[in-house]
C-alpha cells in the first residue's frame, strides 16, 4: 500500500467516529430528520442513513410517530436516541433508610422506594432491605433484572477502588463486598460509592452546584462526610480517601454531633431532637442558639480546611441537618469566613435525602455512556 493509501484499521476508526457523532448527537437533540442530524453532526445524509440504519438494528434509535399535520404530503421521519433500551439502578444504603431508584438511559426516574432499617440491623438484614428496594422498583417499573446495564450502590464509609467498603460506622459493615452480595437482584455490575462523593455529584447535576464545575459537598448529619467535583468531575483521590477530613480529630467532625445529640437532650431520638433544637433556635431559644453556634463552629473547622485546600466555586451543606435551615446556614457561613480567605459561596442542598440515590443514578448513567461510546458502542447483557 502507498503512503497515501488508507488501512483497514483506519476505516474502522473513522466508522467508529461516525458512529459515536451520530449516538452524540441523537442523545443530546431529542427527535431529528436524517437532514437535521446530518447537519447537527457534521455528516453526509448517506453516511447519517447508514449510521441511523445499524442503531435502529441495536435498538438503541427508534423512530418517532409522526405528528399530526394539516399540510399535504407526507412528513419527514423522525428519529430519536431510544431512553429505554435499557435502564439504571441507584441504592443508597444507610444507616436508618434503604433508598432505591431506576431511571432510563435519559436519566428519567421511573420508580423509587424508601424502606427503613433499624441502625443496629446485620449486614445480612441491611443487605435484605436493600435487595428488596431493588426488586420493588424493578416490579413498579414493570422492567426485568435483566434490563438494567448498570448500577451504583451509595453508603457510608471508605470505599476502595475496587468496590469493597473498607471501614464504615454500620454494624458488619467494614469489608464487606457490597456490589457482588446485591447483585443477585441485577445482571450487571455493581458500582460502589461513598455517600457523601455520590451526594455531590447529585448536587453538581441537578442540585445546587449545578453550574459550579468545583463543588465542596459536606453530609453533615449524626456524623459528617464530604464529597470533592474538581474541574466537573468526582474526585476519589488514590484510595477513595478525598474528603475524609473527620478522620483528623482535632477538627472536631466527630464531636460535633454527639454536642448537638446531647444539648437536643434525647439521644434516643437524636434525629428528631436535634429538629427541634434547630426550630427553638430559629425562634430565638437562647440556649438552642447557643447549641447551633457551637455546632457550627466545629463544622466550620473541616469545611474551611477543605476550602483553603481546594478553593471551590460553591459549598453545598446537605445531610440531615441542612433541613434546618438559615437557623444553621447563618452561623456557619460566619465561622467559615471567619477562618478561610475569601470563602466561597455557601448553600443548602437542593435534593435532601434523595442526593445519594441521585448520584447513584448519575455515575450509573455514566458507566453507560462509556460503554455506548466505547469500541463497539453496544451496551451489556
Amino acid at each position: 500500500m502507498s503512503e497515501l493509501g488508507v488501512s483497514g484499521h483506519t476505516v474502522a476508526a473513522l466508522r467508529r467516529l461516525t458512529h459515536v457523532s451520530t449516538l452524540r448527537t441523537l442523545r443530546s437533540a431529542g427527535a431529528v430528520t436524517v437532514a437535521q442530524l446530518a447537519r447537527a453532526a457534521g455528516l453526509s445524509r448517506p453516511t447519517v442513513v447508514s449510521q441511523l440504519e445499524e442503531l435502529l438494528s441495536q435498538g438503541l434509535v427508534e423512530e418517532e410517530p409522526p405528528a399530526a399535520s394539516g399540510s399535504l404530503g407526507r412528513p419527514a421521519k423522525r428519529f430519536r436516541f431510544r431512553a429505554r433500551a435499557g435502564f439504571v439502578a441507584g441504592i443508597d444504603i444507610g444507616a436508618h433508610t434503604v433508598r432505591a431508584a431506576l431511571a432510563d438511559l435519559a436519566g428519567e426516574v421511573v420508580a423509587s422506594t424508601r424502606m427503613t432499617v433499624d441502625e443496629s440491623a446485620s449486614a445480612a438484614d441491611r443487605l435484605d432491605v436493600g435487595r428488596a428496594a431493588l426488586t420493588e422498583v424493578l416490579g413498579t417499573a414493570e422492567v426485568a433484572g435483566t434490563h438494567v446495564v448498570a448500577a451504583t450502590v451509595g453508603t457510608p464509609g471508605v470505599v476502595s477502588p475496587t468496590g469493597r467498603v473498607e471501614i464504615s460506622v454500620l454494624p458488619q459493615w467494614s469489608g464487606i463486598d457490597l456490589g457482588r452480595r446485591l447483585g443477585s437482584v441485577l445482571s450487571c455490575q455493581v458500582r460502589v460509592e461513598n455517600d457523601a462523593n455520590l451526594a455531590a455529584v447529585a448536587e453538581h447535576w441537578r442540585g445546587a452546584a449545578r453550574e459550579a464545575d468545583n463543588v465542596l459537598y459536606v453530609l453533615a448529619g449524626m456524623r459528617t462526610g464530604a464529597g470533592l467535583i474538581i474541574n466537573g468531575a468526582l474526585h476519589r483521590g488514590r484510595a477513595g480517601l478525598a474528603g475524609e477530613i473527620g478522620a483528623l480529630d482535632i477538627l472536631g467532625w466527630d464531636e460535633a454531633p454527639r454536642n448537638l445529640i446531647r444539648a437536643a437532650g434525647d439521644p434516643a431520638d437524636a434525629e428528631h431532637a436535634a429538629q427541634r433544637l434547630f426550630a427553638a433556635a430559629a425562634d430565638g431559644d437562647r440556649a438552642a442558639v447557643e447549641a447551633v453556634e457551637a455546632f457550627a463552629r466545629l463544622l466550620a473547622q473541616g469545611i474551611a480546611a477543605i476550602v483553603l485546600t481546594v478553593d471551590p466555586e460553591i459549598v453545598v451543606i446537605g445531610g440531615g441537618v441542612s433541613l434546618a435551615g438559615d437557623s444553621l446556614l447563618t452561623p456557619l457561613r460566619a465561622q467559615v469566613e471567619s477562618l478561610s480567605l475569601g470563602a466561597p459561596p455557601m448553600r443548602l442542598s437542593e435534593l435532601g435525602g434523595d442526593a445519594v440515590v441521585l448520584g447513584a443514578l448519575r455515575l450509573a448513567l455514566d458507566d453507560v455512556d462509556a460503554r455506548l461510546f466505547s469500541a463497539d458502542g453496544l451496551l451489556p447483557g
